[in-house]
This record gives structure tokens, sequence and C-alpha cells, in this order.
């Protein structure tokens, strides 16, 4: 658990690939619908508590896609 905490020299880019192993997306699982609303840009935002490993960062995840949102930037891991 320990190599998930974001560390000073660690970017956000790493932070949030580390982060994208905790949050299984659903991809193969969405209607078309969702893929295509993914490729928009129009995510389908969820949050875990992630406090314990990411304090003072505000994390969500796309239910539908591999994309993370790590205070407002959005990254694809």
């Amino acid at each position: 658990m320990t190599a998930l905490i974001q560390s000073a020299t660690q970017t956000n880019q790493e932070f949030a690939t580390s982060l994208a192993k905790l949050w299984p997306h659903r991809e193969h699982e969405a209607p078309s619908l969702s893929g295509v609303l993914c490729w928009l840009g129009l995510h389908w935002w969820r949050s875990l508590n992630t406090n314990a490993i990411a304090q003072q960062k505000h994390v969500r995840f796309c239910f539908w896609c591999s994309v993370l949102k790590i205070d407002g930037h959005i990254y694809t891991p």
C-alpha cells in the first residue's frame, strides 16, 4: 500500500497511473453510448475515499473508462 502513497518527487501523471489500479474501469461492460460519451469527454465521475493515500487531493474516477481526475485535471493512465 505504501507504493500508492504520493511522494514529493512523483508527478500527478505517475500518481494517476498508480491509482488506476485501485479502480477497475468498466469499458468491457459499458454500453456503446457510454463509450461515445467518454470519447466526447462526458464522463460518469465517481469518488473513492483516498484520504489515506492522496492527502489534500480531490480524486475522481470515470465509471466507464480508465480516466482519472485529480484536482480538476484529467489524466489517462
